[in-house]
């Protein structure tokens, strides 16, 4: 279960319930508790969500299923931690061959080696800091 606050992140896909204010989001989904308390601990979530992003971009690279995005094999660090956990040899490989014959063995565009969105915590327009969601 998730802490009482929501939550700042720079990975969005995936996840419902997404507000620009701070104050939107606690107000709607923790109304019944502290609100001045959920946005001091909601925005306290924005320098975690820098940090997470820091060490993200410092992991290895690995062809993976991008399954919230573009459907289809990519090659980058973006994957997420569930991918790395008990279920690695399902989502994880080293070559792009072994992803698309698992994933996608019937596209002909497999994998998709275009660049990446950045997720960084300052990115333009929207900084990390523009999307909280409840933290249930």
């Amino acid at each position: 279960m998730g802490e009482t606050h929501c939550k700042s992140t720079p990975v969005i896909a995936g996840i419902y319930n997404i507000y620009r204010k701070v104050k939107e989001c606690c107000e709607k989904h923790f109304s019944a508790l502290n609100i001045d308390t959920c946005i001091s601990d909601s925005k306290a979530s924005v320098e975690t969500a820098a940090d997470e992003t820091e060490e993200i971009s410092t992991r290895t690279k690995y062809f993976y299923p991008d399954l919230y995005g573009r459907d289809n094999c990519v090659f980058n660090q973006y994957y997420y931690d569930w991918m790395m956990e008990s279920h690695t040899e399902w989502y994880v490989f080293e070559s792009e061959s072994e992803c698309c014959k698992k994933w996608y063995p019937n596209r002909l565009d497999c994998p998709d080696l275009t660049a990446t969105t950045q997720n960084g915590v300052e990115e333009n327009p929207y900084p990390v800091t523009g999307y909280f969601y409840p933290h249930m």
